[in-house]
C-alpha cells in the first residue's frame, strides 16, 4: 500500500514537473495567446457597446427626413432625398457606412414601399426582397407588400405565395385576418378555390370577430364551402 502511494506521488510530481517545463518553454506563446484572446473579447465588447450603437444612431438620424417625407406621402422625395438630406436609397445602398445596422434593412423595406406606391413594381420587389426582420408582424407586412407587387405585375402565383406567407407569419389580431383575406382573394383570382376556401376557413376559425371575419361567410359560400 505504501509502495503504491509512493508511486502515485512520484507520478504526480513528474506530471507537475512536465507542466512547469511546458509553461516555461511556451510562456511567450501563452502570453500572446491570452493577450490575443483578451483583445478579441475587448473588440467584441467595443463593437456591441460602442461602435454598433453609434453607427445605428447615426443611420437612424440620417433616415429621419426620408421617413418624414414618407409619412407625408412624398415617396419620390423619401426615396431620393433632397440633396441636403438623404433618402432611403442612399441608406439602403450605403455600403460600409450603414453595414450592420437595422436602419439599412429598414431603408430597403421603405424604399420598396415607395416604389410600390409609385407603380415601379420590379424595383419594389428588388428592395422588399432585401428586407428581413425577426419581428413576425413586420416581416409579414413585407411579405404582403411583395404579394401586392406581384399581383400588380399579374403574377398571381407568386402573389398567392407571399400573401400566404404573410397570413401564416403572424397572429396579430389586426393584420393577420387582413392578410388571410387577401390571400384568399388572391387564390380565388388564381382559380384555386380549394386554397381560397382553406384560407377563408382559417380566418373564420381564428379571427371570427375581426372586420374580415364578420363578413367571411359569403366568401366561403362563394368558393363552395359550408358554414
Amino acid at each position: 500500500m505504501a509502495k503504491q502511494q509512493n508511486n502515485e506521488e512520484q507520478l504526480l510530481l513528474e506530471t507537475i514537473g512536465k507542466a512547469e517545463s511546458f509553461l516555461e518553454k511556451n510562456k511567450n506563446v501563452l502570453i500572446y495567446g491570452i493577450g490575443g484572446l483578451a483583445s478579441l473579447i475587448l473588440g467584441i465588447v467595443y463593437m456591441n457597446t460602442t461602435f454598433l450603437p453609434e453607427r445605428e444612431a447615426k443611420a437612424q438620424k440620417d433616415m429621419f427626413m426620408a421617413q418624414f417625407a414618407f409619412d407625408k406621402d412624398s415617396f419620390d422625395l423619401a426615396l431620393n432625398g433632397s440633396g441636403k438630406d438623404k433618402g432611403f436609397l442612399k441608406i439602403a445602398d450605403g455600403g460600409m457606412d450603414y453595414m450592420f445596422t437595422s436602419a439599412k434593412s429598414l431603408a430597403a423595406y421603405q424604399a420598396g414601399i415607395c416604389y410600390l406606391q409609385l407603380g415601379k413594381f420590379d424595383k419594389a420587389i428588388e428592395y422588399l426582397e432585401r428586407f428581413s426582420s425577426s419581428e413576425d408582424m413586420v416581416q409579414s407586412q413585407a411579405y404582403c407588400a411583395l404579394g401586392d407587387a406581384y399581383a400588380e405585375k399579374g403574377d398571381m402565383s407568386k402573389a398567392c405565395s407571399y400573401y400566404k406567407k404573410a397570413a401564416n407569419g403572424t397572429k396579430n389580431e389586426v393584420f393577420a385576418p387582413m392578410f388571410m383575406f387577401k390571400a384568399g382573394m388572391a387564390f380565388e383570382a388564381n382559380k384555386d378555390k380549394e386554397a381560397a376556401l382553406e384560407m377563408y376557413m382559417k380566418l373564420k376559425k381564428e379571427f371570427p370577430t375581426s372586420e374580415e371575419g364578420r363578413e367571411i361567410d359569403k366568401f366561403i359560400l362563394k368558393v363552395g364551402g359550408e358554414i
